[in-house]
């Protein structure tokens, strides 16, 4: 693997060059990484993985493999294992020539120790995961709420509501409702980010 001031590098070479319409900057302050989107379908996975529990470092377009002609779309490492990333809409991977090159792929990858995996518009955007994510990133921006958890923790022992449910009590136990967020994006408290926002169950 190439550096990462190489690879940033090779990132913002990539952005200024790109042949494509619209590209995407994005950055996760998680992991202090910039990662370009040359799709909205890669955007969403970007900001689907962010809050993934283990992921040490995200990377777009890390480098090309000149073995085998590729460059993946993402490299994610976990705490346990490697992966490279083809983000691609569902019907663009039926083909044969795409499984074949998949399997070539999948074999490459797996002698470097790493995995590899297809990922499509039917994961990704199988839940609100994306844009929940988004809503958090913000929250990133201010301290974590450790003092302020400890005393609505206090006043409320034990929580399982709804993020609608739990908003309404903080109001009326005068707390601003933005601590959810912020706590959720610190890993404050823990949540499944897959339903819709106002439906997500907080509990502690």
């Amino acid at each position: 693997m190439k550096t990462i001031n190489e690879i940033e590098f090779t990132r913002k070479k990539i952005l200024r060059q790109s042949s494509v319409r619209e590209t995407w900057l994005s950055f996760s302050p998680l992991h202090n990484s910039k990662c370009i989107s040359e799709s909205k379908l890669e955007l969403d996975f970007f900001f689907s993985k962010l809050f993934d529990k283990g992921l040490l470092d995200i990377l777009s377009q890390p480098e090309t493999f000149k073995k085998i002609r590729y460059t993946p779309d993402f490299y994610l490492r976990y705490i346990d294992r490697i992966i490279f990333i083809e983000v691609k809409y569902f019907k663009d991977t039926q083909t044969d020539d795409f499984k074949a090159k998949t399997e070539i792929r999948k074999t490459f990858f797996e002698e470097l120790g790493a995995e590899y995996e297809v990922v499509t518009e039917r994961t990704i955007r199988s839940s609100n995961l994306p844009m929940n994510s988004r809503l958090l990133i913000a929250g990133l921006k201010h301290p974590k709420p450790i003092v302020e958890f400890e005393k609505i923790k206090a006043m409320i022992p034990d929580c399982s509501l709804t993020i609608s449910e739990l908003t309404q009590l903080l109001v009326m136990k005068k707390f601003k409702p933005c601590f959810i967020r912020r706590a959720l994006a610190h890993s404050v408290i823990s949540a499944d980010l897959k339903p819709r926002w106002s439906e997500i169950i907080i509990n502690w």
